[in-house]
């Protein structure tokens, strides 16, 4: 079938401009799926389904690299405990990896969507009017505003997170660099120089510039740390189904700390 004939306009009640299914023929983006089986690698694919086309450089080992980065970070995690504990109550691999998904949001894996949105929306005037005034233009229009700029500081990597400085190396070892990833580094400088205390870039802020100048839109952030979180999500509900008791306990009621009202006669 010629690409010409799938664009005749007809109407339907679905659309998609990625991917369509024939007997024998599955194309993606305009490629063959088949035909990349064993030529292409997933981070590849990732590129082509968020960016709309093959990489031209190094950008699916990037993504590969981003992947990797994120895919476990133990069990004092809001998704991993609420894989598992779901997993405890008997219910199947996927619906346990599904509840540890849903425990990803703007506190745990979102961070990367913001600073990504943060360096694009800003990256143009940090070319034209200097990358250390529009860093500190930025900073100061957040503390107005009392907001956090996320991608920045961890509470348990200190004084660096070891998995900014590898991605970091990597990208320049690589040559996909850009400007976005040297306005993150002007932020964190400026940062330190504005509060008076290191916060320092993390995995999030790291894997958002580093998207941000693979030019691929803020919008995918989440996505990124859902692709690779599931990986470690899925490993975590075998274990628990393998070797644990179902409906497991991880506290005890002497755990609890009730703070209501005492027990009380109903009128």
């Amino acid at each position: 079938m010629e690409v010409k004939e799938m664009k005749k306009s007809r109407k339907t009640l679905l659309r998609t401009e990625i991917s369509w299914v024939q007997p024998g023929k599955i194309l993606l983006k305009g490629y063959n799926l088949i035909e990349m089986i064993g030529r292409k690698s997933f981070g590849d694919m990732i590129y082509l389904l968020f960016s709309g086309d093959l990489p031209k450089g190094n950008e699916g080992k990037m993504i590969e690299a981003i992947l990797v980065s994120s895919c476990e970070h133990g069990l004092a995690t809001p998704s991993t405990s609420a894989a598992r504990s779901v997993a405890s109550g008997g219910v199947p691999l996927q619906a346990a990896v599904a509840a540890g998904i849903i425990g990803l949001g703007d506190s745990h894996g979102g961070a990367i969507e913001q600073c990504a949105k943060m360096l694009q929306e800003n990256i143009g005037e940090a070319r034209e009017k200097g990358f250390e005034k529009t860093a500190e233009r930025v900073i100061k229009d957040y503390q107005a505003r009392k907001r956090r700029i996320h991608g920045y500081g961890h509470g348990i990597h200190a004084p660096e997170d070891p998995r900014k400085v590898k991605l970091y190396e990597y990208a320049r070892e690589i040559k996909v660099t850009g400007d976005c990833i040297r306005f993150s580094e002007a932020v964190e400088l400026k940062l330190k120089e504005l509060t008076g205390k290191p916060l320092p870039i993390n995995v999030d802020g790291a894997i958002g510039a580093v998207i941000s100048d693979l030019g691929i839109h803020w919008t995918f952030g989440k996505g990124f740390f859902l692709i690779s979180r599931a990986a470690g999500l899925t490993a975590h509900v075998q274990e628990e189904h393998a070797k644990e008791p179902p409906m497991r306990r991880v506290y005890t009621w002497d755990d609890v700390d009730y703070q209501g009202v005492p027990e009380r006669k109903i009128p």
